[in-house]
């Protein structure tokens, strides 16, 4: 496949492979932040994915589940969630991991695997970065970096207001924002969402819809130049994203499991459809305790509430020479998670999960101003932080033992990196450019676990501790450092095209083991490392009216982090894999086709796979025959998680004006992709098959952009996807859970501008 990919490469930017009629237009100019400067993305050496924040609007995406990106899935997980690029990724039950694919928010760090559940308000701009980011939002980034730029105070007032009502789901969002100068040197913006959303799956056993949504969101931000060359900007922001009930469902019965569920409130068929019932009755009254503070019973309901408040301050300071600029943040959030593991009414148990966390981080950064064949940049940053989560599993009540596994830990965690790059101009069209992130990081964590078993008909829970089965606690300690470097080359033939060739190195931190579930897997789990090559094209094609860029891309990654969840122990076991590779080719092609009609598309080839991982734990019912020896199967070669082969989009957008000033606009959006496996342990069961999803919007407007009425849908070839698939932790691995994605969405969407 590489000598095929590289020889398309050179054609196409070298050759100039397209010859595409200039239609007398020209594509806007996309800037990205990848940098952290503002650059126009056919400068950027790297394989960027942008989401323009105004498609964010149109289509009413809430948040990153809501997205379709080749190459990338982030998605709930199942006690955890997922964020994968190029196969790469993190799906943990373990909080105590940090994202290989880590968030960006206005250039402050989230690295949790809760931060997939921050929901979107007034964005200008998302950019996925593919492959290792080792310099500019290099910390733990092995996978790439989703970067989330939010909607500033411009230079003249202005706002808008957004009221979309879905029918299939019964859902209602307002958005409203405004800002703009307060005076010639301080500018404000406000924003607002409100969000309700009554469900998509029937829970059988209760008769609702199920999962109901209530997010709200709020955030003011300002703009202050008290000087010609300084720009302060700050923000403040809170939200709280609500959910009450799950798309979770039960599939793949065995018949042992079909004969305990009642198969009248369950199909075992993945469908719109689920099971789940949690009588207050069989749990404790104290079950639900945090910091002595009673804030939910059991009940029927599985739900979760993510609460979280974040402040950032940026300051950009020109010096002639040399900008400096300062980015000092800070967030903390909570998130309490109430699950039923049984995922049908049965009963079997209930979980609770809730985490907080808060972070402070500092960076700062010295870039030159000057136009000469030699420029550099210099910075260091740091970040202290402290997680705290609770995990409460009360399991089988009604059989004839039953068990409270409490687990609980307390960390402090402290990294710093300083990474700088300088850059040399060898004549006009060729650059070079060297650049090096060392980055030290030391966690602290206390662990305790108390594991009790205690005859049911007694059920003395936590009142009688002398019946506990195994309590310890333990303190574990994690300190690593490691040098990242960076070499990139980068060739100007004209100012239409450049080809550029990448080497880097990416750094994942290991981690303290917050689940370990027994003693004997007490333990840290190693760094990830990835070398990284990349070589790309980005040409600007017929006068400016496409763009085509292309990526042949290249990953080793030792000691991969890999997450299964065990349900002979009921807990998550991570692993170091040996070794893994994902490699692949990504086109994306940008063309003003004519005054009125733009098409795009994006294609993403690709292969990723387990190199050498000969310690994979064993998927349910593997026999010895299909590889699984004491509970143990060799790996090497099998797919990495939402790795599929090919993925892509294609999209048209239509404009054109109208008489009495009305104007006239329609686009459709088609995501297709091959078949991926979605649980590590490559469980033939945890496959997602091949789909193609369209989107579409149609509608009219003034014209003069004030106002825009529209139908929207998502999902309109009503595909069922698996957000997550497992084996069903407390049915003895007789059957199998799965996350339904949200299936069709039919809306009416007012916009009105000011």
């Amino acid at each position: 496949m590489h000598s095929r990919c590289t020889r398309l490469l050179i054609l196409a930017a070298g050759c100039g492979v397209f010859a595409l009629p200039a239609a007398g237009q020209q594509l806007e100019e996309i800037v990205v932040t990848a940098t952290k400067r503002e650059e126009s993305l056919q400068e950027v050496p790297l394989a960027i994915n942008t989401v323009d924040g105004v498609l964010l609007t149109d289509y009413s995406i809430s948040n990153f589940y809501d997205m379709n990106i080749p190459g990338v899935n982030i998605a709930q997980g199942g006690m955890n969630d997922n964020a994968f690029i190029r196969g790469v990724g993190q799906s943990s039950g373990n909080f105590g991991f940090e994202n290989s694919a880590p968030f960006y928010i206005d250039g402050v760090y989230w690295g949790r695997a809760r931060g997939t559940r921050i929901a979107y308000l007034d964005v200008e701009r998302l950019e996925v970065l593919k492959g290792p980011q080792p310099t500019y939002l290099g910390k733990n980034a092995t996978a790439g970096a989703i970067n989330v730029t939010s909607r500033r105070p411009g230079n003249e007032f202005e706002g808008y207001i957004d009221l979309y009502r879905e029918f299939e789901h019964d859902e209602t969002v307002l958005t409203a924002a405004a800002g703009g100068p307060l005076s010639d040197t301080f500018g404000v913006r406000a924003a607002a969402k409100v969000r309700r959303l009554d469900g998509w799956v029937n829970n059988m056993a209760n008769g609702r819809k199920e999962p109901t949504q209530e997010d709200e969101l709020a955030r003011i931000s300002a703009v202050w130049n008290p000087a010609d060359n300084v720009e302060v900007y700050a923000k403040l922001e809170t939200m709280n994203v609500f959910w009450e009930g799950r798309n979770t469902q039960t599939v793949n019965c065995s018949p042992a499991w079909e004969a305990v569920i009642d198969r009248n409130l369950e199909d075992c068929i993945f469908n719109e459809t689920r099971s789940s019932w949690a009588d207050p009755a069989n749990h404790p009254d104290n079950f639900f305790i945090r910091v002595g503070e009673l804030f939910v019973t059991a009940g029927d309901n599985n739900f979760y509430d993510f609460e979280m408040t974040s402040t950032m301050l940026g300051i950009d300071w020109d010096l002639d020479a040399f900008t400096v600029n300062s980015i000092t943040g800070y967030y903390d959030f909570t998130n309490m998670f109430f699950a039923d593991p049984s995922h049908s009414e049965t009963d079997f148990g209930v979980a609770n999960f809730v985490e907080e966390y808060d972070q402070f981080s500092q960076e700062l950064r010295f870039t030159s101003n000057a136009d000469g064949p030699l420029n550099w940049l210099a910075g260091v940053y740091m970040d202290s932080n402290n997680n705290i989560n609770f995990t409460r599993n009360s399991i089988f009540p009604n059989g004839p033992m039953a068990m409270l596994v409490i687990r609980d830990n307390d960390e402090d965690g402290d990294s710093w990196a300083a990474f700088g790059e300088v850059e040399f101009q060898a004549g006009d069209s060729v650059n070079l450019k060297l650049a090096g992130r060392y980055t030290e990081v030391d966690k602290v964590n206390v662990y305790a676990q108390d594991w009790r078993v205690m005859v049911v008909a007694t059920r003395p829970w936590m009142d009688n501790p002398q019946n506990a089965g195994m309590t310890f606690t333990r303190n574990q300690q994690y300190t690593e450092s490691a040098f990242q470097p960076s070499i990139t080359a980068e060739w100007f033939p004209d100012d239409d095209r450049m080809l550029y060739a990448s080497y880097k190195k990416g750094f994942k931190a290991g981690a303290n083991n917050h689940q370990p579930g027994v003693p004997a897997l007490d333990r840290p789990i190693d760094a990830e490392n990835v070398v990284a090559y990349e070589l790309g094209a980005k040409s600007t094609l017929a006068d400016g009216a496409a763009r085509l860029n292309l990526a042949l891309f290249r990953s080793e990654i030792d000691n991969l982090q890999v997450a299964t969840f065990d349900a002979d122990a009921l807990t998550f076991v991570t692993q170091n894999a040996g070794s893994a590779l994902s490699q692949g080719l990504e086109a994306d092609f940008d063309w003003a086709a004519t005054e009125n009609l733009t098409v795009s598309a994006y294609l993403s080839l690709l292969d990723a796979n387990f190199d050498v991982f000969t310690t994979g734990a064993c998927y349910p019912f593997q026999t010895e025959a299909e590889g699984c020896i004491n509970r143990i199967q060799d790996q090497s070669g099998t797919p990495l998680q939402f790795a599929p082969d090919i993925s892509g989009t294609i999209g048209l957008n239509y404009n054109r004006p109208l008489q009495n000033n009305l104007e006239f606009f329609w686009r459709a959006d088609v995501f297709f992709t091959t078949e991926y496996v979605i649980n590590s342990n490559a469980d033939p069961n945890t496959y997602q098959d091949s789909y193609a999803m369209l989107d579409g919007r149609i509608g009219v407007g003034g014209g003069d952009g004030r106002w825009r009425v529209a139908l929207v849908g998502r999902n309109l070839s009503n595909v069922f996807v698996k957000e997550w698939n497992a084996s069903n932790p407390l049915a003895g691995n007789q059957a199998h859970f799965a996350l339904l994605k949200r299936p069709r969405q039919l809306a009416l969407q007012g916009q009105w501008f000011f």
